[in-house]
Formats: structure tokens, C-alpha cells, sequence
């Protein structure tokens, strides 16, 4: 049950990000308040793709450091 969460979860998630990222960009003008605040980024829309592979850089470096620290006699 946790593993079908946790794919629902990430289907969604990318969903809505090539939704905000791909398509509110190419839709008219909108008076809703939400979507019009999507239109006008330019910051957030790009920020959130770029810090998945920070992040992976991150985990692997603090990976490799516990390695390093473990097999230290």
C-alpha cells in the first residue's frame, strides 16, 4: 500500500510540474489567481527541476564521506 502512496505521489508530482513548467506558460491569460501567479514566474518554475540533481550530488557526496569515515581505522 505504501509503495502504490509513494508512485501515486511521484506521478503527481511530475504531473503537475510539466503542467507549471510546459503548459500553464502556453495557456491565455487567466483571471484565477493560481494559475495567473504560474504564468508570471520565472524563477520558481525553473529553481525546483534544477535542485533535484543538487540534491543527488549532495546524497552521493555525503555517501562517499560516511564511506570514507566508516572504513577509517
Amino acid at each position: 500500500m505504501l509503495g502504490l502512496l509513494l508512485i501515486a505521489g511521484g506521478v503527481s508530482s511530475l504531473a503537475l510540474g510539466v503542467f507549471a513548467i510546459v503548459v500553464a506558460p502556453l495557456l491565455p491569460p487567466s483571471t484565477r489567481p493560481w494559475l495567473a501567479a504560474l504564468q508570471a514566474d520565472r524563477y520558481y518554475r525553473l529553481l525546483v527541476p534544477v535542485t533535484l540533481p543538487v540534491t543527488i550530488a549532495f546524497v552521493a557526496l555525503n555517501w562517499f564521506s560516511l564511506k570514507l569515515f566508516k572504513h577509517n581505522s
